[in-house]
């Protein structure tokens, strides 16, 4: 028979977070760098929206101060506010004419005269509105009138959506009168 020597206790083995804290410090070194690359090839500039040039069409009247008397401090918000324009030769006829100029009730109408068409006047007023993020959500005929008429519809930064309405309302003596309402819908966005 042979002799069993005396048992042996286990081999001990320790284990090392060496090895996995390798890979973490690995990890966080190509983070680092790819972070320091982004920075370095994307620099940061303010982004801007540039208005496109509408060509072939009625110019935008910039230096007019008429749009100016459907404005309160605060009211309408400067997005809104951005679009409210007249093309060149533009004059008032009468007075603004306000109906409420109040948070949730602002309504003011613009009288106003051109010497271009109905026709000129409304492809204008798409075409620069739409350029400016307004959507042409109505295209008929006025009631009662009966003339021309387009209501474009926008969010404000508000939270209001913004109605901006323009109604031919005469053709005579080579100009044509019309009106631009601005009012603040009923509903938030």
């Amino acid at each position: 028979m042979e002799f069993m020597s005396d048992p042996k206790p286990p081999l001990t083995t320790t284990t090392s977070i060496k090895p996995a804290a390798s890979v973490l410090v690995i990890a966080v070194v190509l983070l680092a760098f790819f972070l320091v690359v982004n920075i370095v090839t994307s620099p940061r500039t303010a982004s801007t929206t540039t208005i496109p040039i509408i060509v072939g069409g009625l110019d935008v009247d910039s230096a007019s101060q008429l749009p100016n008397s459907c404005e309160l401090p605060g009211n309408p918000p400067s997005d809104i506010r951005s679009s409210l324009l007249v093309p060149t030769n533009t004059t008032q006829t009468q007075p603004a004419k306000w109906k409420g100029q109040g948070p949730g009730g602002f309504d003011c109408t613009l009288n106003l005269s051109n010497p271009a068409s109905d026709s000129e006047l409304l492809g204008f007023y798409k075409s620069q509105l739409e350029a400016r993020g307004w959507k042409l959500f109505s295209q008929n005929s006025a009631v009662g009138t009966g003339m021309p008429q387009f209501l474009f519809q926008k969010a404000g930064s508000d939270t209001f959506y913004w109605i901006l309405g323009i109604t031919i309302v005469d053709h005579s003596e080579g100009r044509t009168t019309y009106s631009e309402r601005l009012y603040q819908g009923a509903s938030l966005i």
